[in-house]
């Protein structure tokens, strides 16, 4: 599996086990915690599915996001962190739950785009961005039967300070562009995606099916209409300001067909296409696992033999913390309003 592949499937993992609570009333804090006991308990039982209720309620705290996105002449390197990610169970029906949820976002980027690669002559463009002052909310649909995701919808509104650090077409010097920027991103899939595999059990394994997700979203700023401008005039003059395949995305950004152009992810007229991956997880054991908040008893789940690590405490209905190759995250309160 490559790493774009495995760069989404971590951020996929976190949405996906950020949402597995419990209904109850405890306060949980897990920040700065660390394991003091890893032994086996021998009387591993079955655990199902939880079961929520409107009005429930849970934080979280992502320490660390990374990404690395592209193919070779076009790397994108993506990182960020997300404190106090609050999600609500805001509606039940008979087979789905929403939940809403919100946040602060702090994050940056970092896209060096070979033109050669493109065929569009010698020379590189080099961008590195901070997003600031971001807010992030939206909902989620999930399935009672089994917690997967049918359908995410996202927006990130917040300041975005592109640098243009290199680019062979207009000599000016390096500047910092604050762009202020509304990106919306809609998923849905045929099949929800999901990671626990109820009910769980010690010694059980079990991957990820076949599916497909339809992507849809665009990123909307005024600036980007300024740029779409000033690239025009530039090429009344014969020159141009950015390279014709950026600027044939201009003025609002369709999130579809930048993914196509720059070969981000497979995905082909909107589609994102999910290959069958068998034995992804596989639960190791249950175990004494120590906290800030207490010590509880819960499932080591490793995922793709090792990569990262999911823990799930049935006390708790809930996972305490994600670790893995692109992504860390921990819950910080768990609540029930």
């Amino acid at each position: 599996m490559n790493k774009k592949i495995i760069s989404l499937f971590f951020c996929t993992l976190f949405i996906a086990t950020s949402a597995f609570t419990a209904t109850g009333t405890c306060n949980v804090d897990l920040i700065g915690s660390q394991h003091s006991s890893k032994r086996l308990i021998a009387d591993s039982f079955d655990d199902d599915v939880p079961i929520w209720e409107i009005g429930d309620g849970w934080e979280y705290r992502i320490n660390e996001i990374y990404l690395e996105l592209g193919f070779e002449g076009q790397p994108v390197q993506v990182h960020g962190k997300i404190d106090n990610l609050y999600f609500e169970v805001t509606d039940v029906s008979d087979d789905s739950y929403k939940l809403e949820y919100n946040s602060k976002v702090d994050g940056g980027f970092n896209v060096d785009i070979d033109l050669y690669y493109l065929g569009l002559g010698d020379g590189s463009i080099k961008t590195s961005g901070e997003l600031a002052v971001a807010k992030l909310s939206g909902d989620m649909v999930l399935k009672k039967s089994d917690l997967g995701i049918k359908e995410i919808n996202a927006e990130i509104s917040g300041i975005l300070k592109i640098k243009i650090e290199e680019q062979p077409f207009i000599p000016i010097p390096t500047i910092t562009i604050p762009i202020p920027a509304r990106i919306s991103l809609n998923a849905n899939s045929n099949n929800p995606f999901t990671i626990l595999d109820f009910p769980l059990s010690t010694g059980k394994e079990w991957g990820l099916p076949s599916s497909t997700f339809l992507v849809d979203g665009e990123i909307k700023s005024i600036w980007l209409n300024v740029l779409n401008l000033i690239n025009k005039v530039a090429g009344l003059l014969g020159k141009d300001f950015i390279p014709p395949v950026i600027a044939d995305l201009l003025p609002v950004i369709d999130i579809t067909d930048t993914i196509e152009v720059l070969d981000l992810i497979d995905i082909f007229n909107g589609y994102l296409e999910r290959t069958e991956y068998p034995d992804v997880f596989s639960c190791s054991n249950l175990e004494t696992v120590t906290v800030e908040a207490g010590t509880f008893d819960a499932y080591n789940i490793s995922v793709m033999q090792g990569l990262g690590y999911i823990y799930y405490a049935p006390e708790l209905g809930n996972i305490l913390k994600i670790s893995g190759h692109s992504i860390n995250a921990e819950i910080i309160k768990v609540y029930n309003v």
